[in-house]
């Protein structure tokens, strides 16, 4: 228990360590803090991810049957269901 517990505060020394090492790394360049820019640009990149599934179902649903807006409604989709049925 003693020597886990020894480890356990060893590589939180490291982590904390590391952690200093880049900070001061990102305060050289002007980056600001280095945490708020990974949270912004995790849900980023969640939120574009959301909007491109939005969107591919989107153009699933047109490539389909249609858009459902209203200049296609009528020529698109139903064009194809009441065709005028030629007398052969």
């Amino acid at each position: 228990q003693r020597s886990y517990e020894h480890i356990v505060e060893l590589k939180e020394a490291q982590r904390k360590r590391k952690n200093a090492h880049w900070q001061s790394r990102a305060d050289a360049a002007g980056v600001g803090n280095l945490y708020e820019k990974i949270k912004l640009l995790q849900t980023d990149l969640s939120i574009n991810e959301h909007h491109a599934e939005r969107r591919t179902k989107q153009l699933r649903f047109e490539m389909n049957m249609g858009s459902s807006s209203e200049e296609h409604y009528y020529s698109r989709a139903r064009r194809n269901l009441f065709r005028p049925r030629r007398n052969l």
